[in-house]
């Protein structure tokens, strides 16, 4: 192949990429974008994939992620592989923020009903192993709204921009294909 590498990046090469790619983080934004724009597939399927992972992410259900996108997935007609793809936005960086937000949230909205939760100053190890079911309420109810709201973060402007980067796609194509057809010679009838 004429541009491919000489040798192929270990898996420690391609995680570092991809945490802080070369490229950086603007550009290596707008090419993910461009890959997604250029799936097939109608923008409903695609944004709703990348917004139903996007959603996943955003709630405490560890373990569950993959298996409850499959069952959204399949309910929303939405892209499987792209919906399995961004629920691994909960990762070891991210968990932390997105648990701290939950939790506030969760304890913001129960009010009254939350009065024996814990700062998150106060939660320590001893309390996680013998009260650790009473963050489960918070938990869920934080992340409720927020899981609601980064699905239509995601999922409206997302379409919009897939479903324009299909018609510009779709127009230079067939402009491409006329340009070739007016360049060939008509044949002859003998």
């Amino acid at each position: 192949m004429l541009f491919a590498r000489q040798r192929r990046p270990n898996f420690w090469e391609r995680s570092r990429s991809a945490v802080l790619p070369r490229m950086g983080y603007r550009r290596a934004f707008r090419y993910r974008l461009q890959r997604i724009g250029r799936m097939s597939g109608s923008p409903h399927y695609l944004a709703a994939g990348v917004a139903l992972g996007t959603a996943l992410a955003l709630t405490p259900w560890f373990g569950l992620h993959f298996f409850m996108a499959f069952l959204l997935a399949r309910l929303f007609r939405a892209s499987l592989p792209l919906a399995l793809a961004f629920t691994l936005l909960n990762n070891p960086w991210t968990l932390p923020l997105v648990m701290f937000c939950n939790y506030e949230l969760g304890r913001a909205i129960l009010g009254s009903n939350g009065v024996g939760l814990p700062p998150v100053e106060a939660i320590s190890w001893s309390y996680l192993l013998n009260d650790g079911e009473a963050l489960l309420l918070p938990l869920i109810v934080g992340s409720t709204p927020l899981a609601i709201l980064g699905f239509c973060a995601v999922y409206w402007p997302l379409r919009r921009k897939v479903a324009r980067m299909q018609v510009e796609r779709r127009t230079k194509l067939d402009a491409r294909r006329t340009a070739i057809r007016a360049l060939q010679p008509e044949q002859a009838i003998i």
